[in-house]
């Protein structure tokens, strides 16, 4: 057997073709899988049968395959190959001139096989073949029903070239008919629409796929919740705490019919134990993304105690998340109403933020919150929360406290619920030069490049972020995209170059990129205050 090619499929598997001598009078292409955790083989096939088989039907010799036959052995190597992500897998299937008429236009090879290379994890593609036909000597034309990019299946009509195996030409028929399915979907009813996009939605949190789920929200999505406001970012995060075993179900309320987009209430089990949560949510018939989203809050209720003061009637607070909420709800309503003596109580005397300009004490912090104006907006959301036995240590962005977004750390004493300490990541040490503030961010943009996890990456890019090449200018998505279209096994370093102070908030910072194209110089401008990027370059161009 001698070895004519190898290429991962997935994270677990090798797909290897072998030239294999000994079972006839001329060696044999033989196509196989390999398990690589317990090296035994789950598949195996003969590539070149089919087309010996037609090269005998058209010779006038009996073959023992019919074109329904091979085209379907052909959309099962569709369905492996589109299951790998594999993008030298899928490349395979198309001939190098092939081009798809669809309903919004056409698309090449290169278009067709991104878009199959991104599917998100648990979309229920499949193909169902309809009926098959020779077409000249060398071709078989072929109609399947395809499912899984849009709520109703797609009839296709495609033309295989029996030699090569390869799609050379493929087209939507019954677009006229749809009257524009890609478009928005007539076709099918709202309610449609919206359960086919819950299924995509409940098989990425199963899959435990962050990016699927990132590419269902909207960029710009904002999600309103009972403890705050969260980002695109943010709300993925907080998804993923999910379990993937978690018995999600949900039961429509209401679906509303908004002309471009569908407005839906669903009553969602399984996010919470032993809790129905209502949601509400703008779903975009365009682009098959959340808007926004909103989640239906309890009402307090208040009874009067101790004193003849009334006071809320809250959950249990065992959980050092639900402490943290408490906390800040308190902090929030006392710089609300400009109370001096509420605020004030909030914190321990010894109380110090470590800033980037400097240091402030407890007396400082409360002047500084009592300067907002009244009627100033501002946001207060929680982005992470560490119990360590008697302290909590918490990590929130600040939106509308200052000139610009800031995230900042605390330390709360669970005992005396009063702030010890806090300060901007980046800046609480001032011993740190702009090297080692450089070198910590690197750390972090390593372990997110390395998991090739889009919800991390997104955390470290600025939602602003602009990045100069030669040929313009790219945003946040587009740099996390270059990222996550590297395969997992291909290497991306990060090699830290020099850095600068550039004033009190930004760093300046020269990192090379090394990769299997080579080594690349960039710049990057690193806010201090939001713990991210806000601009990069190439310094050549």
């Amino acid at each position: 057997m001698t070895l004519q090619s190898a290429v991962t499929v997935g994270t677990d598997q090798i797909k290897y073709f072998v030239s294999v001598s000994g079972f006839g009078p001329s060696p044999i292409i033989a196509e196989f899988i390999l398990n690589i955790h317990d090296q035994q083989l789950p598949y195996g096939s003969i590539p070149t049968c089919q087309r010996k088989t037609f090269v005998g039907i058209v010779a006038g010799y009996q073959g023992q395959e019919s074109p329904m036959e091979v085209a379907q052995k052909f959309l099962d190597r569709i369905k492996r190959s589109v299951d790998s992500r594999d993008v030298a897998v899928i490349s395979g299937l198309f001939n190098p001139g092939f081009e798809f008429k669809g309903c919004k236009g056409n698309y090449n090879k290169e278009k067709v096989v991104g878009i199959l290379s991104h599917l998100p994890a648990g979309t229920p593609f499949s193909m169902t073949l309809q009926s098959a036909a020779l077409l000249g000597t060398d071709q078989i034309k072929y109609f399947v029903s395809v499912s899984g990019f849009g709520p109703s299946p797609i009839l296709a009509e495609f033309i295989l070239n029996i030699h090569d195996q390869q799609l050379q030409y493929g087209r939507i028929r019954v677009c006229q008919h749809l009257m524009g399915f890609f478009r928005n979907f007539i076709s099918s009813t709202p309610e449609e629409q919206v359960k086919a996009f819950l299924d995509r939605f409940k098989a990425a949190i199963t899959a435990r796929d962050s990016a699927a789920l990132l590419g269902l929200f909207h960029p710009d999505c904002v999600f309103v919740g009972c403890k705050g406001t969260y980002d695109r970012e943010q709300s993925v995060a907080m998804i993923m705490q999910i379990p993937a075993d978690a018995p999600l179900a949900y039961t429509f309320k209401s679906v509303q019919d908004l002309g471009d987009s569908i407005k839906t209430v669903v009553i969602a089990e399984g996010f919470k134990a032993t809790i129905h949560v209502e949601f509400e949510f703008v779903l975009s018939k365009k682009d098959q993304k959340i808007e926004k989203a909103s989640m239906a809050c309890p009402k307090k209720h208040r009874l009067v105690a101790d004193f003849g003061f009334s006071r809320e009637v809250r959950a249990p607070l065992g959980e050092a998340q639900e402490m943290v909420h408490d906390f800040l709800e308190k902090l929030t309503k006392a710089t609300v109403d400009k109370n001096y003596k509420m605020i004030s109580v909030l914190f321990e005397d010894g109380f110090v933020f470590k800033g980037c300009k400097g240091k402030y004490t407890k007396a400082q912090v409360t002047k500084i919150l009592l300067k907002l104006k009244k009627g100033t907006p501002f946001t207060i959301n929680l982005m992470e929360v560490n119990d360590q036995d008697t302290t909590i240590k918490y990590t929130v962005q600040m939106i509308g406290m200052g000139a610009s977004d800031m995230q900042a750390e605390f330390v709360l004493n669970k005992k005396t619920q009063k702030l010890v300490s806090g300060g901007i990541p980046l800046c609480q040490d001032n011993q740190l030069d702009s090297d080692s503030i450089v070198e910590q961010f690197m750390e972090k943009m390593q372990s997110a490049v390395d998991a090739r996890d889009a919800t991390q990456l997104g955390a470290l890019f600025d939602d602003e972020f602009k990045f100069k090449t030669c040929n313009g200018y790219e945003d946040k998505a587009a740099a996390i995209a270059k990222i996550m279209e590297v395969p997992w096994f291909i290497s991306i370093s990060l090699k830290f170059v020099s850095s600068q102070f550039q004033g009190n908030r930004h760093v300046e910072a020269v990192v090379d990129i090394v990769s299997f194209k080579g080594t690349e110089r960039t710049m990057f401008i690193l806010d201090l205050t939001k713990n991210a990027l806000v601009l990069g370059r190439l310094p050549n161009c």
